[in-house]
């Protein structure tokens, strides 16, 4: 067991679980985060089956179950018609896996994970901890914050984010590119959604021309998660949150399904929000000496298969697991290199393609054969069976 001390910047997903992991793991870890009040934006996310096996690995499966539902058959449907598009039927789970994905509602899994780690201790998360500067020195590293504040540690983590101060930092690169798309979102109480299920069942995907609408039940079927991707040639604001009208959206989805726009209608004034989707190119290493990245701030993931929070999840369980079963914290971190950045990497590629194949294949053909939103193996991650 690595005998160390950590600090996380950034107190999402990633970096709490990160934390977790490695308070089970015996490292003195405290999260550092730069709000000044604990929140997750109000979205839905998918777990993949690997990143359940992950929180169930890090002692949370009552409260993931009492929160999550399975994803069950999600259905891909025609943006106009409603037709439900054929699609290869998912290959049977294997003897003990989890059967498949399942969505949750932001906020709750957040707050599971602010609980576990406050469990150790509530000085565990520090708030308003802007990160300003880095020091680092042979077998240590030093944080400074913008109120004045500075921490040392054996390891610092940037889980801070696709527009990382830590990467920044640490390996001199600039702010994320411009991918040409972008997201709406909005949330909806179910009672307020009127009879969405009638076409595509619970959780569907209408599939456009270049255009894409995701919906499904959160937060134990009391909310409606809707997302809408589309291309943008331009993306000026420099948010991730602004806000939008419905009219807008409206007018981005000429011809579609009077379901999708019944709901588009139903967005609580204020409540849609838009942003640009933002991509780097895959990075072969996330560690420099005693500072590495996780989450978004090592692969910021397109979202076309909402693998993102699954993948930082997947993140911090593997470093943890690393620093558990490794007594030196620089083969823990090579062993957390090895493991996680092919794995991250392909997935960042295959989200990449799955959003150009929505560009590109007519609605009717899709999924076309060979999508990567169809191979059950891209969720799947055996993390009870790595060897360091």
């Amino acid at each position: 067991m690595v005998e160390s001390t950590c600090i996380v910047a950034g107190g999402g997903i990633g970096g709490l679980t990160a934390a977790l992991a490695l308070l089970r793991a015996g490292v003195d870890t405290r999260v550092y985060e730069q709000a000044p009040v604990l929140g997750e934006v109000g979205a839905g996310l998918t777990l993949s089956r690997g990143a359940i096996k992950c929180c169930i690995s890090l002692g949370l499966e009552a409260k993931l179950r009492e929160n999550m539902a399975p994803a069950g058959d999600f259905a891909y449907v025609h943006f106009s018609t409603g037709a439900r598009l054929p699609a290869p039927p998912p290959a049977p789970a294997k003897p003990g896996e989890e059967p498949d994905d399942a969505h949750i509602y932001r906020p709750d899994l957040h707050a599971i994970l602010v609980d576990a780690v406050r469990a150790f201790g509530n000085d565990r998360i520090v708030l308003g901890a802007a990160l300003t500067g880095i020091e680092t020195s042979p077998g240590s590293v030093g944080a400074q914050f913008a109120d004045g504040s500075s921490a040392k540690a054996s390891l610092l983590i940037g889980a801070d984010g696709a527009r990382s101060a830590v990467r920044r930092i640490v390996f001199g690169e600039g702010p994320p590119v411009f991918t040409g798309k972008i997201a709406y979102r909005f949330m909806l109480p179910a009672e307020a959604a009127g009879d969405f299920a009638a076409v595509g069942g619970p959780a569907c995907l209408f599939v456009g021309h270049g255009r894409v609408f995701n919906r499904y039940l959160v937060s134990r079927g009391r909310l409606l998660n809707c997302v809408a991707l589309m291309r943008s040639e331009v993306w000026a604001q420099d948010s991730w949150n602004c806000p939008a009208a419905a009219e807008e959206l409206l007018a981005a989805l000429p011809g579609w399904h009077p379901s999708v726009l019944s709901l588009v209608r139903r967005a609580p004034p204020g409540k849609l929000i838009k942003w640009g989707i933002f991509a780097r190119e895959p990075r072969q290493t996330w560690v420099a000496g005693r500072v590495a990245l996780l989450g978004d701030a090592a692969h910021p993931m397109q979202p076309f298969l909402g693998l993102g929070a699954a993948m930082a999840i997947e993140d911090g369980t593997v470093l943890g697991r690393a620093c558990a079963q490794l007594a030196d914290l620089d083969a823990a971190l090579a062993a957390y290199v090895r493991l996680r950045v092919p794995r991250a990497n392909a997935v960042m590629r295959l989200s990449r393609t799955q959003g150009e194949l929505f560009d590109t294949t007519d609605p009717a053909d899709f999924p076309p054969k060979g999508a990567p939103s169809h191979d059950r193996a891209v969720g799947g991650f055996e993390e009870e069976g790595l060897l360091f």
